[in-house]
């Protein structure tokens, strides 16, 4: 199951692959239930072409 990560501050994108270069590495909030909203477009990009590590 992929975690949810987005910076505590001065961002609202949330993040789940850990090989997205915006990927939060300190300082985040965490969920696992997948946000409807404010997706990372580069995590995006990454899951649809089978490029994401969670």
């Amino acid at each position: 199951m992929a975690e949810y990560r987005r910076r505590k501050t001065g961002s609202d994108t949330w993040h789940w692959c850990r090989n997205c270069h915006l990927d939060p590495k300190s300082d985040y909030d965490t969920r696992d239930k997948r946000p409807d909203y404010d997706l990372c477009n580069h995590c995006k990009a990454k899951e649809k072409n089978n490029d994401c590590r969670t």
